[in-house]
């Protein structure tokens, strides 16, 4: 599980994946030769949700929690962070999802060049005048986006 605080809201974001066999057997008869047979066939599913919930804490009595919002995924949620009033998750997929912070409703989807996202920083430059998003997944590369998903810079790392 992953999470991020804003003030008010904690937002809370995670998943499973889980490999399911099936194996399945079966007898019957071959009418064209009358013969007994059996067959045997075997398959392999992954079964695999995400989630990403947010609880307001901001009232004066905190001990009164209450799940807000709940947004699901088909893939887990490795991270989460928050940006200009956007939920930006990434996980077990390409890419990276915008949520609306109030209501958790998807806003957009974003490529990136990890086929995995493992981490995600949101964080302004040093003057303050443009707010970034660092996005960090199965590959030796860092995507950077500017303001809504447009990508400013990909850092390629030397290892």
């Amino acid at each position: 599980m992953t999470l991020d605080y804003d003030g008010n809201f904690l937002y809370l974001a995670g998943g499973y994946s889980q490999s399911q066999s099936q194996v399945g057997t079966g007898t019957g008869t071959n009418t064209t030769n009358k013969q007994q047979t059996s067959s045997s066939s075997s398959s392999s599913n992954q079964l695999s949700s995400g989630w990403i919930a947010s609880v307001y804490l901001g009232g004066a009595n905190r001990t009164e929690l209450s799940v807000r919002n709940v947004a699901t995924s088909p893939n887990p949620i490795q991270a989460i962070t928050l940006q200009n009033n956007y939920v930006i998750s990434g996980g077990f997929q390409p890419g990276i999802k915008y949520y609306e912070s109030s209501t958790l409703e998807e806003v957009s989807s974003v490529p990136t060049s990890s086929p995995s996202i493992y981490s995600l920083k949101s964080f302004s430059t040093s003057d303050e005048s443009e707010s970034l998003l660092a996005v960090g997944g199965s590959f030796p590369v860092v995507d950077l986006y500017a303001i809504h998903g447009h990508r400013a810079k990909t850092l390629y790392l030397t290892i």
